[in-house]
């Protein structure tokens, strides 16, 4: 179908229906039925649950489908979801990206670490130590150090479970986003909020021809998560 005219029967759509889910039905797309949403890992963190619900309220008819998957694009590329929650670009020109918000950068420690007692971390109590990094979907990466505070060494690894084991044996230290602090404890392992860490950009990637008022109204939601629920200052009490 013709951008132009699929953008139009969507605008028109919406503005006769009462709800996003009933301008889906009335166009007769597939999302009318579901949205699958792809993350590479924690989802949108602590405000997932919120979101859920306050997508049920808004749209009954529609199931909200969570898929994670270990691809650079979250499963977008590979067409298992409709958009993806990523925290980087993906510098792909067949995608689209929304901001919705940011999260603070939290440390991973050893339990066992002298860095676990601190109320917080800084930048420069990663010199001369080894990060653990996942170079596929993570967010950390050498240069986000200057020269006078730089890791030691990098020790990659594939996916979160790979990444927590290596910190939790004391190997490694690592930092992620918050969500990752609110969804991942683990036994062995505390988070603190690295406190001159620059924030992590929390974006929305879907198809650029792909129109969709479910997408919308997605973002529109985690836009509104992400105001109402501040970044916390820390969760570093993550010691399970």
């Amino acid at each position: 179908m013709n951008l132009e005219l699929r953008h139009l029967r969507s605008l028109v759509a919406v503005d006769e229906a009462r709800t996003f889910t009933d301008a889906a039905i009335s166009l007769g797309t597939s999302q009318a039925s579901e949205l699958r949403v792809g993350y590479a890992w924690s989802a949108l963190g602590g405000r997932t649950i919120a979101l859920q619900r306050r997508w049920e309220e808004a749209n009954p008819g529609v199931q909200l489908i969570w898929v994670q998957s270990g691809s650079p694009t979250a499963g977008l590329g590979g067409g298992s979801v409709d958009l993806a929650v990523v925290r980087r670009q993906l510098n792909d020109p067949r995608f689209t990206e929304t901001l919705v918000g940011t999260e603070r950068r939290y440390a991973a420690v050893a339990a066992t670490d002298p860095l676990a007692r601190r109320r917080f971390l800084r930048m420069a109590d990663f010199a001369e130590r080894t990060i653990a990094v996942d170079s596929r979907t993570g967010t950390t990466a050498e240069n986000l150090w200057g020269p006078e505070a730089q890791p030691s060494s990098v020790r990659y690894v594939e996916g979160v479970d790979d990444w927590l084991t290596l910190i939790a044996t004391g190997k490694a230290m690592g930092m992620s986003s918050e969500a990752t602090a609110a969804q991942y404890p683990r036994p062995g392992v505390v988070y603190k909020v690295v406190r001159d860490a620059p924030p992590i950009s929390v974006l929305l990637a879907s198809w650029k021809d792909d129109l969709s008022v479910l997408i919308a109204d997605f973002a529109r939601l985690a836009r509104q998560a992400f105001a109402e629920t501040p970044p916390a200052e820390n969760r570093g009490g993550h010691r399970a």
